[in-house]
Order: C-alpha cells, then sequence, then structure tokens
C-alpha cells in the first residue's frame, strides 16, 4: 500500500520513492510508489478533467482562466449543486472557500479559514496560524490565512487569479498620500 505523505505535510513539493509497479495504460503508464505527495482528488475534489466535466454536466459557463486552473472551482461547482438543499449563505461561503471574494460575510471567512487551515494540512506557518483562532480578529486571521496562501501559490509558482489582489485591495485601508507640511525656510535642509 502506497503511504500518503500529503497527510503529513499537504504543502510538500518534493520526495523520493520507490516504483512498486509500472504497467503501460491507455493513455501512458501506470505507476504505484511506496509513498506520494501527490493528493488524488482529495476531499472528494475531481482532478483536473473531472472536475471541467462536473461544471459542465451543471451547466456552468467557465471563462478561459477558470477552466485553466480548474484546482480552484471545486467551491465553485460544488456551491452550484448544492443550490437546492441549502439556504443561500451557506452556498456563498462554499462558493468562496478557495478563492476568497470582497466583502465576505463572517460564514465566508469562517469556512475560508476552516479549509486552509484543515487537520490535513501541515507546517510551521499553518501551525502559527491555527494558534491565532480565537486570539485575533476573525477579520485579522483571514487575512492573514489569505496573505499566507497567495504568498505559497507565488512561492510554488503557480497561476494567481485575476481577482485575488482586487479582493486582497478591498479589504485594504484607504491609504492616505503622505504630504510634508509647507516648510517656510526655502532651504529644506537648513542653512550651511
Amino acid at each position: 500500500m502506497t503511504e500518503k505523505l500529503f497527510y503529513e505535510d499537504s504543502h510538500r513539493t518534493e520526495f523520493t520513492a520507490k516504483v512498486i509497479s509500472c504497467e503501460e495504460a491507455k493513455d501512458g503508464f501506470c505507476v504505484v510508489l511506496d509513498q506520494t505527495a501527490f493528493f488524488p482528488e482529495g476531499g472528494g475534489q475531481y482532478a483536473d478533467p473531472g472536475i471541467l466535466a462536473r461544471a459542465d454536466e451543471l451547466g456552468m459557463e467557465l471563462d478561459a482562466e477558470l477552466v485553466a486552473m480548474p484546482r480552484v472551482l471545486h467551491g465553485l461547482t460544488a456551491a452550484v449543486a448544492l443550490g437546492r438543499a441549502f439556504p443561500p449563505e451557506v452556498l456563498t461561503a462554499v462558493e468562496r472557500h478557495t478563492l476568497g471574494d470582497a466583502g465576505m460575510s463572517d460564514l465566508d471567512m469562517i469556512v475560508y479559514i476552516a479549509d486552509a487551515l484543515e487537520p490535513g494540512r501541515k507546517g510551521k506557518v499553518v501551525e502559527k496560524l491555527r494558534e491565532k483562532i480565537g486570539e485575533i480578529e476573525l477579520r485579522e486571521l483571514f487575512l492573514e490565512v489569505y496573505a499566507y496562501w497567495v504568498q505559497l501559490i507565488m512561492e510554488r509558482r503557480h497561476p494567481i487569479y485575476s481577482k485575488t489582489t482586487e479582493i486582497w485591495n478591498s479589504y485594504m485601508p484607504e491609504q492616505e498620500v503622505y504630504r510634508a507640511e509647507a516648510n517656510p525656510d526655502p532651504i529644506p535642509y537648513g542653512r550651511p
């Protein structure tokens, strides 16, 4: 049986494994390793072709950017699929739990944080963020978690959803432009 390293550290990007078997398959080869960090369809999430087929089955119209980033679609497809069974605020939270959004409600933030810090995710930063639960305001924890995930995406050199900056900026206060007070002395650094 293959040891699933992603349960120990969901952010792991490198590992060494032994090939247990390798067989020719329809579209290439089927390789079985003694251990893996690959996270296949975990948590009920479809693999890339599966999630795109699911979106099509649900009648969702996806722009080219989202088609190219299928790993972020599970929240959107779940919200559509569950649309008849739950109240709108729950569906909105499910929809926003991966990408976030401007103007998230407390429930939206709670679901986003719960997904980002769920027990299967490991790492020093995740542990530090978990320690802040109940210690800092919900909005502040959301922003710290959001910033961590954006940083992680950049470190891993994955594409960033185009609305990510817009979402982040929506939570930032208006920045005051620094203006120096008029100096009556025409020589601003003093006289020689």
